[in-house]
């Protein structure tokens, strides 16, 4: 995965946002980015639509890590 994540640009020093459930697949993210050289901000998926995003802005990361198209679609597309 962490090879996955620089082909598709993910640099070393830039963030990597991951917003999912704490689960395995969330630590497999959280390696992956670290190992890829980012350093990674976790976002909490039981915040407010608009907690999130204003998280979102504060951290800008370079890349999202979602556990689904659902959780995407609680984000509005200027957050993205």
């Amino acid at each position: 995965m962490a090879v996955r994540l620089n082909a598709w640009g993910l640099r070393r020093g830039e963030r990597l946002g991951i917003l999912a459930p704490t689960r395995r697949e969330w630590q497999i993210a959280e390696w992956a980015g670290q190992r890829a050289g980012a350093s990674v901000v976790g976002f909490d998926l039981h915040a407010a639509p608009g907690q999130i995003e204003a998280q979102l802005e504060l951290a800008r990361p370079a890349g999202l890590v979602v556990d689904s198209l659902r959780t995407l679609g609680l984000l509005s597309p200027q957050a993205l």
